[in-house]
């Protein structure tokens, strides 16, 4: 099994206004092949194969000025890391994906959360958090499984929020 990438040319300015293009670039990405479901956060994308193992490739944007640590300009180009399995995560069911955060359903129905909490869509709490800069958000750094939740048969994301159908 190949999986194909491509980037979508975009423009940021200062003012965080995006004008989206053409998407370019078009990579094939290393892969064990059998996957059943693939979702995309803002850098990570997050696959699930058919015997439940979680795999993640990170991506890594690459703009026309590299000095500017406040990613201003045009993105040129990315590059891909080389798959790696999450070892953390087995036995999957199905994964969701908001912005930057990920929640994954296992097959006895438990789901575990990862990523940015800032606005609680991995459902840690305010006592769980921790505060990370330079922008201060929430991170859920290892996946945390949410305790509270009765037994899950489905999940969903937004960009901000997550949902679970018990």
């Amino acid at each position: 099994m190949c999986l194909h990438v491509a980037k979508e040319k975009m423009h940021a300015t200062a003012e965080r206004n995006v004008n989206y293009n053409i998407r370019e670039g078009i990579r094939q990405l290393d892969s064990t092949g059998g996957f059943v479901q693939l979702e995309f956060t803002n850098e990570f994308l997050w696959g699930i194969d058919k015997d439940g193992n979680l795999w993640q490739w990170k991506f890594h944007v690459i703009y026309e000025d590299e000095k500017h640590q406040r990613r201003i300009g045009e993105i040129t180009d990315f590059t891909v890391d080389p798959v790696r399995k999450v070892t953390s995560l087995n036995n999957l069911k199905q994964i969701a994906t908001g912005n930057d955060h990920l929640i994954a359903l296992d097959k006895s129905g438990r789901v575990y959360s990862m990523g940015d909490d800032t606005v609680g869509q991995c459902g840690v709490g305010a006592n769980g958090r921790n505060k990370s800069g330079p922008f201060f958000e929430t991170r859920v750094p290892n996946p945390y499984h949410i305790k509270q939740l009765p037994e899950i048969t489905q999940i969903a994301c937004g960009s901000e929020h997550s949902m679970a159908v018990s």
